[in-house]
């Protein structure tokens, strides 16, 4: 089977990048795909979002290159998060330190970039999700519209704002876990689904 890569991203804290990625790749592997979620973020919330602690093996895989000996290393720093099929490769505070090792390497960013190239052989595909959906507020429903005529299909189905969510990272369970019948878990197997569809 092919690898196949998720990026979420967002130059803004705090719009649920994490609240996101947690889900998606816990309804991946309830649908049988072995998964690796890789936390980037120097908070490390992916790891407490799992009932597990922050770890520097971002840190490692940014920074160590990709002989068989280093890859070695930084596979023994993925956890397995207690949940059939899904791993974690945890970050915490070192990430930030990252830039400046690559740098005293001579790699720019870039070299990350171009280290991950490879799986990039169908091209890069991008996806627009908003979150925080809420339909009482008129700003929140114009937006919506105005985002959709602008970018049609590349524009997802929106999440909901919930409670929930917030609650999921607090207590270390998805919200696959904590609420599984809930508007926002229904909204999240749907992303999962079509994620995976878009993935093939």
């Amino acid at each position: 089977m092919t690898t196949k890569v998720i990026c979420i991203a967002g130059q803004k804290g705090g719009v649920e990048k994490t609240t996101t990625a947690v889900p998606l790749a816990h309804g991946r592997s309830q649908k049988g795909r072995h998964t690796l979620l890789v936390d980037l973020d120097p908070l490390g919330q992916c790891a407490s979002a799992l009932d597990l602690s922050p770890e520097s093996g971002a840190f490692h895989l940014l920074t160590m290159g990709t002989t068989p000996q280093k890859n070695t290393f930084v596979e023994s720093r993925m956890c397995f998060s207690g949940r059939q099929g899904l791993y974690l490769l945890p970050g915490d505070q070192q990430t930030m330190a990252a830039q400046t090792v690559l740098n005293a390497q001579d790699k720019p960013i870039s070299w990350i970039r171009e280290s991950i190239q490879r799986f990039f052989k169908d091209g890069l595909h991008l996806r627009i999700l908003l979150t925080f959906r809420d339909e009482q507020l008129p700003e929140n429903n114009a937006t919506l519209e105005h985002l959709g005529e602008r970018l049609g299909d590349s524009l997802l189905p929106p999440i909901h704002r919930s409670p929930l969510l917030r609650a999921c990272i607090a207590e270390g369970r998805s919200i696959f876990e904590l609420g599984p019948l809930c508007r926002a878990a229904r909204e999240y197997q749907a992303l999962t689904g079509r994620v995976m569809n878009f993935q093939g």
